[in-house]
């Protein structure tokens, strides 16, 4: 019998360069039924998102000191993942990046740390903005 994610086919990808957050994104995205794709780094990130159609983007802004989320952002424009929604995390909010990452298209933005009950209404809100429905959790 197929899961409640891959029936339901709602793919999500999460770029963070932290194990730990990459962790509790997997653990907390799947147990709402959600199948989650995960990256550590731009590069990687990159050639996913040109072969992978996604129903969410979940971006950390500061991905390693040369990288950061907005890059990805920029470079999803030319991509199958164009019009995708994208959930900026960071640890700092800095007014004029959150413009500039408003200004390329992100939907939505969440100071890190976050609870678990926190990413998984903000991903299920954005979701319901597509008309994406979202699997039920298993009891």
């Amino acid at each position: 019998m197929k899961d409640c994610a891959t029936q339901e086919n709602i793919n999500v990808f999460a770029v963070d360069d932290s194990e730990v957050i990459c962790s509790l994104l997997k653990i907390t995205l799947e147990k709402s039924g959600l199948h989650l794709t995960l990256s550590r780094n731009l590069g990687d990130a990159k050639q996913i998102v040109q072969s992978t159609q996604f129903d969410l983007i979940i971006v950390d802004y500061m991905l390693s000191i040369e990288d950061n989320g907005l890059q990805l952002v920029e470079f999803l424009k030319e991509t199958i993942n164009a019009a995708t929604p994208v959930l900026m995390l960071s640890a700092e909010i800095d007014e004029p990046i959150k413009q500039r990452a408003k200004q390329l298209g992100v939907k939505a933005w969440m100071k890190k740390p976050f609870s678990p009950d926190s990413i998984t209404e903000l991903s299920q809100r954005l979701l319901a903005n597509q008309n994406i429905k979202r699997p039920t959790k298993p009891n």
